[in-house]
């Protein structure tokens, strides 16, 4: 990791605004960090409390006219009244964007965290919570692929069989369909929103581990004494896939699942790097900076041969930009 491209923190998020966001334009999530009882708010870009509504008020091209006639005659409020009466839309509310849940993660650990530290990579738009527990490093990376239209969220420490951990959908109040099992180790969350042509949504959730075992129970998936986990998340909704959405989110998983952890962090990183280094941006005078957490680093070198240096500040300074063509 670049130092002047993550962002970095000692505690967990208390609330939305403090999380951390990841995403590929479509699917979204909010890492809260906290060890124990991991939240990742999730949303999808066309999930709304309905769908299409024909809005176009039919009183609008006359509204228009007598406005303009109005305006002439320099009789502004009398224009302005005209204008909420007949050219604003029918109804006169629009559709509300809407969360489609909670990825809930309840991770047994014994002991209390230390040597916390959760961060956010810019430049590889990858989101990881560190810390320690009676001397074992646990590490959880999570990003949102493009390529694979896919959330991935990789659990790993450094002594085997230390992961145990459960995870399920939640989170709209009980304003879902189903939640349960279709598929060994599958997961899948339905529901819709309201009204004749609202928004049918499917989320997938599947897994696999080094070690140890993975089961359905209920509505969760249960890992247990495993070295590592990689789980996979996927969302269709009928907006973009009309009455195949449930399939959509099930093919979505079952491609992924085919990759090692690596082979989806790659594709990912090919991909959305192209676009982040086309810019780049330079200080003119020195900025301050000091190594932030290097237990992260050498946390992420032992899980994946990665490396990571963080930043405590930038002091403000003269930025120059350049863009590659």
């Amino acid at each position: 990791m670049d130092s002047q491209t993550t962002l970095w923190y000692r505690s967990p998020a208390t609330d939305f605004d403090h999380a951390l966001p990841v995403g590929n334009g479509r699917i979204g999530g909010m890492l809260f960090g906290d060890p124990e009882h991991e939240v990742i708010k999730l949303n999808e870009d066309s999930v709304w409390s309905g769908g299409r509504r024909e809005r176009n008020n039919p009183d609008a091209y006359e509204g228009l006219l007598e406005i303009r006639k109005l305006l002439a005659e320099e009789h502004i409020q009398a224009a302005e009244a005209v204008a909420f009466e007949k050219m604003q839309g029918v109804t006169p509310n629009a559709r509300h964007y809407m969360p489609l849940g909670n990825l809930e993660i309840h991770q047994k650990i014994q002991g209390k965290a230390r040597q916390y530290c959760r961060s956010l990579d810019l430049e590889q738009a990858l989101a990881a919570v560190q810390f320690n527990v009676n001397e074992v490093n646990y590490i959880r990376e999570l990003f949102v692929s493009y390529p694979d239209q896919i959330m991935v969220l990789h659990i790993a420490a450094d002594q085997k069989g230390c992961i145990s951990l459960s995870v399920g959908i939640d989170g709209r109040e009980d304003d879902y369909d189903d939640c349960r099992p279709c598929a060994p180790n599958t997961i899948l969350y339905t529901g819709g929103t309201g009204g004749q042509h609202g928004i049918g949504f499917a989320a997938a959730l599947t897994g696999k581990q080094t070690g140890g075992t993975m089961r359905t129970l209920g509505g969760q998936l249960v890992i247990e004494n495993a070295d590592e986990v990689t789980l996979l998340l996927s969302v269709a909704t009928s907006f973009y896939h009309g009455d195949d959405y449930e399939e959509a989110a099930r093919m979505d998983v079952a491609y992924a699942q085919d990759c090692t952890y690596e082979e989806l962090l790659y594709r990912h990183l090919s991909d959305y790097q192209k676009l982040f280094r086309r810019t780049t941006a330079k200080a003119t005078a020195p900025c301050r900076q000091t190594n932030a957490y290097s237990g992260y680093g050498a946390m992420r070198a032992t899980t994946r041969n990665a490396s990571c240096k963080s930043m405590t500040d930038i002091l403000p300074c003269s930025i120059s930009t350049t863009a590659d063509t």
